[in-house]
């Protein structure tokens, strides 16, 4: 971990036994990058399949990607372990509840998919909710604190 990371505030839910994987600034170097070695490390120790491996590592690099674009730091990577499931918390310091419009509206269409309707759908952004939403089989959220956000993810590991 690099002398910015540990620096970081490690801020953890009441009660919970979290493990913080990785812990960035706005200017850390490859702070991604190194978190989602320590995400790829953690999900390979918890038996997961290689490809339930790999959705977990991609949607939780979309995460942390919503969270550096649309939020301010520190962040943190966070992961727990519940009762035959691995929960992945991704942590900003914006108290503010994302705007969750443009992946509800997907939601609706998606109930009424028209292949001739393909525009926004073919759309380079906006995809990652979405994504997440599928790899946790809709088991996901956002929890908003005074001084910060936790959005999270879960995953079975039955």
């Amino acid at each position: 971990m690099s002398r910015r990371a540990r620096r970081c505030p490690v801020t953890r839910p009441p009660g919970s036994q979290c493990q913080l994987l990785c812990c960035w600034h706005e200017f850390t170097p490859d702070a991604l990058f190194h978190a989602r070695v320590s995400l790829a490390r953690v999900v390979s120790e918890n038996d997961l399949s290689p490809d339930v491996a790999m959705d977990v590592v991609m949607a939780a690099s979309e995460l942390m990607a919503n969270a550096a674009e649309h939020a301010c730091g520190p962040y943190e990577l966070r992961v727990r372990r519940g009762t035959g499931k691995l929960v992945f918390e991704i942590v900003d310091h914006d108290s503010k509840m994302p705007n969750l419009t443009q992946f509800e509206e997907k939601v609706a269409r998606a109930r009424e998919f028209d292949p001739a309707r393909l525009g926004p759908e073919l759309s380079e952004r906006g995809r990652g909710l979405n994504i997440v939403h599928t790899v946790s089989q809709g088991a996901w959220g956002v929890r908003v604190e005074e001084t910060e956000k936790t959005v999270w993810f879960a995953v079975s590991l039955l």
